[in-house]
């Protein structure tokens, strides 16, 4: 009992430092969350937060689901959105944390994993953004640590918790499809694990997952399969073009961070090939899960740009190659230097990016954030303009511009975006807009053309521009439309012409 309690002791003490300073970088994300205005995707999620289901037209429902809590918890506004991602990021290095123990690695080297996730450059700079990656990733790190448990245990609790935590990924991003196959492939090419496929556990966590998936699957069923068309449909290749491929290898290069990254390449090959130290590791598990996401996303960049972004789930268990890799080969002036090197980055971007967050803005282009800055004087600035020209509703050609607009409390028309009709909710109040009285077309130049506003409306008369900060927003008055679908299927029944 003696030896008991003083290992415990010794465990609460190696683990005090990280959680202290976890809450130290959480607290500093949620000041900048607070202060930071919100994206167009967070204003456009926070719609669909609005009004709770199962599907969206973008993405599985879990990112609304999030903010709702967070807003709840917060009230309605930047850090309420936010703060759901802010503390699943803490999360999630506390999970790395513990899959290095469990793969048998050190405190201190399961330490230095938990801090380099947070120096990982995507998630300093977005560490505490509300984007679907921000659950993907969460859960998609869950996953792997019950697994990893369930592996060593063979407990059928383990593999239920996996499949609930598969199941919530596969919610969150559809990306996170691809650690099914992963983790077949790891008991499969595992000698190890193989025997696993002849017990039920996997086979119960993979029915959860699916049952948690069902719901999406329903509601797309009762939407026109619109997410599915939406995301799916971009795996169709339809040209080759593979400088989009160097252009995915290289962001990742810097979003990972050069050090992890490097790292991270070389612990990927050990693993793939069962060369860690430590026999008892299931490091090819996290090589499994990882190598099929990036082989479609490097098929992908073949025909189509691949977003940076949308390796987020991947970090994890990169981070936990990485780390394991720089636990096992020889110190070195320069490895030494390089692996020191990964905290003081991550801390002088993330310096930088709040100097640009708190700063008064000082006019684009030089304002990296000018995008974000100056919506609720703007939406001033249309409300008086609508109500001089008794306009009753406002039209835009993005659901980017839709969606800032719509969440300034100072417009107090509705805001329709004029395709894409399915992206809202039949609770949004741009289902309410009577288009059948004068109307008040708003975007950027560049997405508003007179002859598509034409082909929607009898009377097209252009106004002079509404400025939000030092950028110029096209402004068309419109009347009377030629089309009764204008609601419930767009102007123009589609992109407008100019776009297709």
């Amino acid at each position: 009992m003696v030896i008991s309690t003083a290992i415990d002791a010794r465990r609460g003490s190696a683990i005090q430092p990280l959680i202290i300073a976890l809450i130290a970088v959480s607290a500093a994300k949620c000041w900048l969350a607070a202060a930071m205005p919100l994206t167009e995707d967070e204003a456009y999620y926070r719609i669909w937060a609005a009004h709770l289901q199962f599907g969206y037209y973008d993405h599985p429902p879990m990112i609304a689901w999030w903010i709702w809590l967070g807003e709840s918890l917060l009230g309605s506004s930047a850090l309420g959105v936010r703060i759901i991602p802010v503390i699943s990021t803490a999360l999630t290095s506390l999970i790395v944390y513990q899959v290095l123990l469990d793969l048998g690695a050190s405190r201190f080297v399961a330490r230095r994993g938990a801090i380099w996730y947070q120096a990982t450059i995507l998630f300093v700079v977005a560490g505490f953004v509300a984007t679907p990656d921000a659950p993907a990733t969460f859960f998609w790190a869950l996953t792997l640590l019950f697994v990893i448990r369930a592996g060593r245990t063979q407990s059928l609790n383990w593999w239920m918790l996996a499949g609930v935590a598969a199941g919530m990924a596969i919610l969150s991003k559809y990306s996170a499809l691809f650690l099914l196959p992963g983790i077949f492939l790891w008991m499969v090419f595992d000698p190890r694990r193989r025997q696993l496929l002849q017990t039920p556990g996997p086979w119960i966590a993979a029915l959860l997952a699916g049952v948690i998936f069902a719901l999406n699957i329903h509601w797309n069923m009762t939407h026109e399969w619109v997410t599915f068309i939406k995301q799916f449909g971009r795996a169709t290749p339809d040209t080759f073009d593979p400088i989009n491929t160097l252009e995915f290898v290289f962001s990742q290069f810097v979003l990972v961070s050069p050090v992890i990254f490097a790292l991270a390449v070389c612990g990927l090959t050990k693993g793939l090939g069962g060369r860690f130290e430590r026999r008892t590791m299931d490091t090819s598990l996290l090589v499994f899960t990882t190598l099929p996401f990036v082989a479609y996303l490097l098929f992908h960049s073949l025909h189509s740009s691949v977003q940076a972004h949308w390796t987020a789930p991947l970090y994890p268990g990169l981070t936990v190659l990485a780390v394991l890799f720089a636990s096992e080969i020889r110190p070195s002036v320069v490895s030494t230097a390089a692996t020191r090197s990964i905290v003081p980055l991550a801390v002088i971007i993330f310096a930088i990016l709040t100097g640009i967050g708190i700063l008064p803005q000082f006019g684009a282009p030089f304002d990296p954030a000018h995008s974000l800055r100056g919506w609720q004087r703007f939406a001033s600035d249309i409300d008086e303009h609508a109500r001089t020209d008794d306009a009753k509703w406002i039209g835009t050609m993005s659901y980017g511009t839709k969606a800032q607009l719509a969440n300034q409390p100072s417009l107090t028309i509705p805001v329709v975006q004029l395709f894409e009709r399915e992206r809202y909710p039949q609770t949004d109040n741009s289902w309410g807009a009577d288009v059948n009285q004068p109307g008040l077309v708003i975007d950027l130049n560049r997405r508003i053309y007179r002859s598509d506003l034409e082909l929607c409306f009898e009377t097209v008369n252009q106004h002079a521009s509404i400025y939000r900060g030092t950028t110029a927003y096209a402004v068309y008055e419109v009347r009377v439309p030629l089309n009764d679908q204008v609601l419930s299927n767009g102007c123009w029944n589609g992109r407008p012409p100019s776009r297709r």
